[in-house]
């Protein structure tokens, strides 16, 4: 067992040294295909050497009579350092692999590698530290720390600018006076709400940035992300209007895609040289960039400005509903109105839907893209009389489900992207409804079939995919 313990040791300081060469010269190496793949296993395993290191911290403090045995220790100690060792080396991979570059990516780099290293070295030289109390301390604390930080810039590359912190952060509409309104302000919350994820704050990916003027006419990895007055040879139109199989369509398929009408905004804006600082009212009125921002910022002044005559609901009962995996907020300050989005899919159960009915008078927005909903659960939804916004993306439904949606009769967004549902469900659903928008993005529905349901429902707007659907796109011309 000693020579077992010996390799492994042998093979993570080895682990280390090459570590640090990647660390320093990346920027120099070209990596084969096996490598790249290799890479791409970051996100899969980096769980496992957390949890292992965590594990060796609870059982350093345990009472000397409620530890394992010494062989069994020193087993977790070595597989810990050497999986700590493999993920931070894949994670390097993966930097080297794609063109990723902002803050948050450069801070998650560097404190990844501090992490792995001391982790090594809080396993490897253990029985050194557990004779110098003071110095196990201060490494104990330093690695709980560092597994906070380093998960923080994780999760902002992976989910987007405050992520962790997003639950906490108020989430109110402004009132948008067009009289003041630039070209940038009229685009700008397009970019943050479709690209930000990947764009915007500091995790650019592709070399990418959305930020402000400066950062998205520099462009990126693939070139001129827009070209003023070229919206032909402008990349972000490009991948826009790719279709949603193709991998590089962007936003990605599993993140919510851009309506007909953003899209028009943006190609409009760049066909109108990409003004930034220039105001709307500057523009003729005939132009087509400023009919469409005005038209886009009137439709949000709207939405911000709807009276509701529901009674608030109990501040007790929010607060009692809230948590990390089930997020409720106001709509807007003053406003009775709730959005209720739901995270994490092992979370998720029948009964945390249930249990929202002492909130059902006040919520108008529900999100469960990505969740295990199923028709069954269909029926509680249905029973929310105010519900104007319903995101089911990716989620069980199919045509039998919406038949449990037919009280909804205050709904006028419904997104059904990924789902199983077909033309005769979503017929049957509209009929005598006013629904203003419609998301049916990867579903079985054949391209005919989508547009003999816009000719028959021409006041829904039908979101079906760029490229995929061109019949129902008939207004987007680059």
């Amino acid at each position: 067992m000693k020579r077992f313990f010996s390799v492994i040791h042998i093979l993570t300081w080895a682990g280390a040294g090459f570590l640090i060469f990647l660390l320093f010269f990346h920027g120099r190496i070209s990596l084969p295909l096996l490598l790249q793949l290799a890479g791409r296993l970051h996100p899969v395993g980096l769980h496992f050497p957390l949890v292992l290191l965590l594990l060796v911290m609870v059982c350093d403090l345990l009472p000397a009579a409620a530890k394992p045995p010494e062989i069994f220790l020193q087993g977790l100690r070595s597989i810990t350092m050497f999986s700590a060792m493999v993920t931070a080396i894949l994670g390097m991979l993966l930097y080297i692999e794609q063109s990723v570059a902002g803050d948050a990516v450069q801070y998650h780099k560097w404190l990844g590698v501090a992490l792995a290293l001391l982790s090594c070295a809080y396993c490897g030289a253990h029985a050194y530290l557990q004779e110098r109390i003071p110095l196990f301390r201060v490494s104990a604390a330093a690695l709980l720390i560092l597994i906070i930080i380093t998960a923080h810039f994780g999760a902002t590359i992976t989910h987007g600018e405050n992520f962790l912190t997003g639950p906490l952060q108020k989430n109110e509409i402004a009132i948008i006076d067009t009289n003041k309104l630039t070209a940038w302000e009229a685009v700008y919350p397009i970019l943050k709400t479709r690209c930000g994820d990947c764009h915007i704050g500091s995790v650019q990916k592709g070399g990418l940035s959305m930020n402000d003027s400066a950062a998205i006419m520099k462009g990126g990895k693939e070139g001129n992300c827009i070209v003023p007055g070229d919206s032909l040879h402008s990349q972000m139109v490009h991948r826009l209007l790719l279709p949603l199989s193709d991998k590089k369509h962007m936003p990605e398929a599993d993140k919510p895609q851009p309506t007909l009408a953003e899209i028009s905004l943006l190609i409009s804006w760049i066909k109108a040289g990409a003004p930034f600082s220039k105001l709307l009212i500057q523009l003729p009125e005939n132009n087509p960039f400023r009919q469409a921002a005005m038209a886009n910022s009137r439709v949000n002044t709207l939405s911000a400005s709807r009276n509701y005559t529901f009674a608030a609901a109990d501040a007790g009962d929010i607060k009692k509903l809230s948590d990390n995996y089930r997020v409720i907020q106001s709509l807007a300050k003053d406003i009775p109105a709730l959005s209720v989005s739901f995270f994490g899919k092992a979370n998720f159960s029948s009964q945390r839907l249930t249990e929202l009915q002492p909130l059902q008078e006040q919520i108008v927005s529900l999100q469960l893209a990505k969740m295990p909903v199923t028709n069954t659960d269909l029926a509680g939804i249905g029973k929310l009389p105010h519900l104007e916004k319903l995101n089911l993306n990716y989620t069980q439904v199919t045509d039998e489900g919406l038949s449990q949606l037919a009280s909804l009769t205050a709904l006028e967004s419904l997104s059904l992207t990924g789902t199983g549902v077909t033309a005769k469900g979503i017929a049957g659903f509209l009929q005598q409804r006013n629904v203003k928008e419609l998301f049916l993005w990867d579903t079985p529905i054949p391209t005919q079939e989508i547009a003999n349901l816009q000719k028959q429902f021409s006041k829904t707007v039908i979101e079906a995919g760029h490229g995929i659907n061109p019949p129902v796109r008939p207004n987007i011309i680059i």
